[in-house]
């Protein structure tokens, strides 16, 4: 049977007028949640049995029910069957995957059997943290033909830090049973072609390598000598020169990383060293006490809650665990949690600090040298985060909708959706915004006036990007002035002009969102604002605010989309206050927020959610408890 992997669906159930819910609501909803996927993979499997391919635009199906279907599952069911089966597959978006092809199931190795579920044995904790690990995503992505776009987000340090991993973490061969895996020039030539086309040269071979890698541990696992298998690889990988220097695993793995170090400084009561041998899937003792912590804001919790449910944690989790720093996160938490909290005055800094710090896990919040030292260490390492939410917005993101391009102060530029003003990637120049621009739609592209410098409106143009800016066009640019009291310029591409106009509309708007953001979450916090001075230290700056923007706007889309214009500052403004208490057990980290009516919205729209296996928790789950 086909596979079918669906990144995102959204159901909205709208009555109108003239009959009613009936007795319980929720259940219709539950029979159409029950009814869409099987029916939708089915018309997606006749779609698509020309061959494996991706649909990288929003579709939307409108299924329109009679009170009598909407009584029962079987009349549900039959109305989404006749809505899907009229439905046609827009030309043009179905994309071949450039993948090597697929290994046979009855060839497959157990290594990847295992990776497509989760083990049933051991605690809870054990068996997320067993499908969170770096090589059972890749595994994932794999099969979902999905592996070469989410690649090309990493840097080169994280392409490295994933390779390490999964060699560590695929099973040895013994010696006597192991087979060379022949890789020909046609394969590597193959995919190194499919990932060059969305990827720099170098990042191109890099990704084609761990690929490469990857086909030979689901072949027949680790081979005893990876360092042969490597350069069996490297010496067939088109373009320069091999890419990195990896050693043999059996030996201690990584470079300039945690795991190179004898001990580490993990942040805990009063800041003090304490010497842990770095090593991938150890139980991390938590540094708060076991009793009630008074929190003066359950908001990163929230957050938090919001980002796993688009799959952030286990994105999460693997990257921490490919980094393998021994405090498995702790630092990063702190910091997300500073980014996610209203610290600019509504908050005092010292209760602040240790709600920060008890989401993190720790006793007290790292020091700034701490948090230096964190930074050095992880350098490069947190770009599949920031790319993951990237991919995520784009798989979202209506294309009708305008994305702004503004700059901030100094060097650095966001990326804003205009559909719920969500931020996609801050970047550290045009050309990083440009790369994450290549996931979305032909949406219209609003520029500010500071950010409509030369190199990215020749990449915009070069990528026929439809755009709309303040900033008059430049000799021999062939731009059309849009008619209204403000100067807008445009390049239309193939965009209708009406189109232009009502995007351009939008864009005195979106810009004060921006402003607005970076004032608040992306300017540095009371704990972490020297770590802008340095290049690591600013790129944790970047992560933890774009993470914490994109929980924050999850949380308010979710909430009140339907009645007002949302953006990620309102839930820091409604929600930012909502104060609760922590406890922690033997496998859960209980938040009790304050009861009242936001806790009850907040039900209501199941915002209260498990967060399962959290990796700076020792695993724990952090679970909401009500009265």
């Amino acid at each position: 049977m086909t596979d079918i992997v669906i990144r995102r669906c959204t159901l909205r159930v709208v009555r109108h007028g003239g009959w009613s819910w009936g007795a319980d609501r929720s259940a219709v909803l539950e029979r159409a949640t029950q009814a869409l996927p099987r029916l939708i993979a089915a018309r997606l499997a006749q779609l698509l049995e020309a061959g494996d391919g991706e649909i990288d635009t929003v579709l939307r199906l409108r299924v329109p029910l009679r009170a009598a279907q909407w009584r029962s599952e079987a009349g549900i069911a039959d109305a989404i069957a006749v809505a899907i089966k009229a439905e046609a597959l827009p030309e043009g978006i179905l994309h071949r995957a450039a993948m090597p092809p697929a290994i046979d199931a009855t060839t497959a190795s157990p290594i990847e059997v295992a990776a497509s579920s989760h083990p049933q044995t051991g605690t809870e904790a054990e068996q997320h943290a067993a499908a969170e690990t770096p090589l059972a995503l890749l595994l994932r992505w794999r099969a979902q033909g999905d592996l070469p776009r989410r690649l090309r987000a990493f840097s080169l340090r994280a392409l490295d830090l994933w390779l390490e991993a999964a060699l560590d973490d695929a099973p040895v061969h013994p010696v006597e049973a192991a087979q060379p895996v022949s890789f020909n020039l046609a394969l590597a030539e193959r995919v190194y072609a499919g990932v060059a086309a969305i990827a720099e040269p170098a990042t191109a071979r890099a990704v084609t390598r761990l690929i490469l890698v990857l086909e030979a541990i689901v072949r027949q696992g680790r081979p005893p000598d990876a360092v042969s298998l490597l350069a069996r690889i490297d010496a067939i990988l088109p373009g320069a020169a091999p890419v990195g220097d990896l050693r043999d695993p059996a030996q201690q793995l990584g470079r300039d990383s945690g795991r190179d170090k004898a001990s580490a400084a993990v942040p805990g009561a009063d800041d003090t060293r304490t010497a842990v041998t770095p090593l991938r899937g150890r139980a991390r003792p938590i540094g708060i006490p076991d009793s009630e912590i008074a929190l003066a804001s359950v908001l990163p919790f929230l957050v938090l809650g919001a980002l796993a449910r688009i799959g952030w944690m286990e994105m999460a989790a693997a990257a921490i665990r490919a980094l393998a720093l021994p405090d498995d996160g702790a630092v990063f938490a702190a910091a997300l949690a500073l980014k996610a909290m209203p610290g600019h005055g509504r908050l005092g800094t010292a209760e602040l600090q240790r709600t920060a710090a008890a989401f993190a896990g720790l006793r007290n919040l790292p020091s700034p040298n701490a948090f230096r030292d964190w930074c050095r260490d992880s350098d490069g390492g947190l770009s599949p985060l920031a790319g993951f939410i990237a991919a995520e917005m784009a798989n979202g993101h209506d294309s009708q909708q305008p994305l702004l391009i503004c700059r901030l102060a100094g060097a650095s530029w966001l990326l804003l959706d205009g559909d719920g003003r969500m931020p996609v990637a801050w970047e550290g120049d045009s050309a990083a915004i440009l790369q994450r621009l290549a996931g979305f739609g032909p949406s219209v592209i609003l520029v500010s006036a500071a950010a409509a410098e030369p190199a990215l409106l020749r990449g915009l143009m070069a990528a026929r990007r439809g755009f709309v800016t303040a900033a008059p066009p430049g000799r021999g640019e062939n731009w059309r002035r849009l008619p209204g009291a403000a100067p807008r310029w445009a390049r239309s591409g193939d965009m209708p002009l009406p189109r232009l106009m009502t995007a351009a509309r939008l864009l005195p708007e979106l810009e004060a969102t921006a402003e607005a953001l970076t004032s608040t979450l992306f300017a540095a916090g009371p704990a972490t604002r020297s770590l802008s001075a340095t290049p690591e230290g600013e790129a944790l700056e970047r992560i933890a605010a774009l993470t914490a923007a994109t929980g924050l706007g999850l949380l308010a889309w979710t909430l009140w989309r339907k009645r007002e214009t949302v953006d990620p500052l309102l839930a820091l403004q409604r929600l930012g206050d909502l104060d609760g208490t922590a406890r922690v057990s033997a496998d859960a980290f209980e938040i009790r927020p304050a009861i009242g009516r936001r806790y009850l919205d907040l039900r209501e729209h199941r915002l209260l959610g498990d967060v399962r296996s959290v990796p700076w928790l020792a695993g724990r789950t952090i679970r909401f408890i009500g009265p």
